[in-house]
């Protein structure tokens, strides 16, 4: 919606804006070596999936993009992404992998949106590292009508490319 599209732009994520997007999420690492505090707190230093299974979750990842994915290991990221013992990554990015605005979660079906890139290498990389992106606010910093342009600018971008069909795993 062009009013989330404000909302982000006025508040930013993870700003530090008490009204910020984002708050109370991070991407988890789920290499528990490069948790943050955060994450350690809540998390500890349990490993809920394998290098393997890293793996098959960036190539779900890959397939529901619409790019070039190992079929077998897509499978079995599917799951995993909708596993919430072990991956868990739906419940960020929700089930149909189009991500959740509040939390600032990303739409993985579409790459193009993706911040630190959409290769299989940065998408194990954020699996592996986690990310906990932030964008400032602009609440203070742009007048009401710049606002407002600077958020339909982005939502029109944002809304040229329809979501890829993620009809399951």
């Amino acid at each position: 919606m062009p009013s989330d599209a404000e909302w982000t732009v006025r508040y930013g994520i993870r700003s530090g804006h008490e009204n910020a997007r984002g708050n109370e999420a991070d991407m988890l690492a789920f290499d528990p070596q490069y948790r943050n505090a955060h994450d350690l707190g809540d998390y500890g230093k349990i490993k809920t999936v394998t290098a393997e299974e890293i793996d098959d979750l960036a190539e779900y990842v890959l397939k529901i993009g619409g790019q070039q994915a190992d079929a077998a290991k897509a499978a079995r990221g599917g799951v995993l992404f909708l596993d919430n013992a072990k991956g868990n990554c739906a419940d960020c990015h929700t089930d149909e992998a189009t991500g959740n605005p509040a939390l600032g979660s990303t739409d993985l079906t579409r790459p193009k949106l993706y911040l630190w890139g959409s290769d299989r290498a940065s998408i194990v990389e954020s699996i592996t590292k986690g990310r906990a992106g932030t964008m400032p606010s602009f609440e203070k910093t742009l007048k009401p009508e710049e606002l407002k342009a600077v958020s339909i600018y982005a939502w029109s971008r944002a809304a040229k490319e329809p979501p890829v069909n993620t009809a399951g795993p």
